[in-house]
């Protein structure tokens, strides 16, 4: 009788486990795992993943790097809208530094305030050789071709609108004046990126040309067309 009883005994202690081993695995383990995790990532004063949050930069390294396109042939450009023709400059790496000051906590430790400083240096090691931030860079003016696109996309709108409302008389007399050759006289309003201008001036045998330009703030001509009128 005694080995059977050793073996009812050794199943009775195996079920247990089992049981047990099934109500940790389903409720316990998870249980003690999110209480782990609550431990070491809810940020307390004496919380171990504060020191790392507070200071991220300080133990991993982290760059913004940008390459920037230069333009070589850039008076070719202005002068007789030749095709622009692009340098690859770069890449120039900055050293990003993050910090988080003047903690904060609420009463109850539930909120947390504080002030992130963040700021980048200039990292010549990363960066590509020959070039720091004192090197020149001739490019388009990104912020201004932007908020003029609107009126560039309108642009076969405007001439429309000009050839059929502009009659003789209504548009000033540009004769002899260097917008005939493309060379921009327009002054724009200090609040607007472009403005537009209208002229009109004889080429001969009694042939007028309307003439249409756009130009940024500075007095550069984007794009202009001539109607035969």
């Amino acid at each position: 009788m005694q080995p059977n009883i050793k073996v009812g005994a050794t199943a009775s202690i195996g079920i247990c486990i089992l049981i047990i081993g099934c109500v940790l695995g389903w409720y316990g383990f998870p249980v003690i795992i999110d209480n782990m995790l609550e431990k070491s990532m809810v940020l307390t004063p004496s919380s171990e993943s504060l020191e790392g949050w507070q200071a991220p930069t300080d133990k991993v390294d982290v760059f913004m790097q940008f390459i920037m396109f230069n333009v070589t042939n850039a008076e070719a450009v202005i002068a007789r809208g030749e095709k622009p023709m692009l340098q690859e400059v770069g890449p120039f790496s900055y050293r990003e530094s993050r910090r988080r000051v003047n903690l904060s906590w609420s009463e109850d430790g539930a909120r947390l305030t504080y002030s992130e400083h963040l700021s980048y240096a200039f990292d010549p090691e990363t960066s590509a050789p020959g070039v720091d931030e004192d090197t020149s860079i001739v490019t388009v003016n990104a912020p201004m071709l932007v908020s003029g696109l609107p009126t560039l996309l309108c642009y076969d709108t405007i001439v429309k609108v000009v050839r059929e409302g502009c009659g003789v008389g209504q548009t000033p007399d540009m004769t002899g004046l260097p917008v005939m050759s493309g060379v921009s006289v327009c002054q724009s309003c200090e609040l607007l990126p472009l403005c537009v201008g209208v002229g009109r001036g004889p080429v001969g045998k009694g042939v007028e040309l309307l003439t249409l330009w756009l130009c940024d703030y500075s007095g550069w001509v984007l794009r202009w067309k001539r109607i035969a009128t």
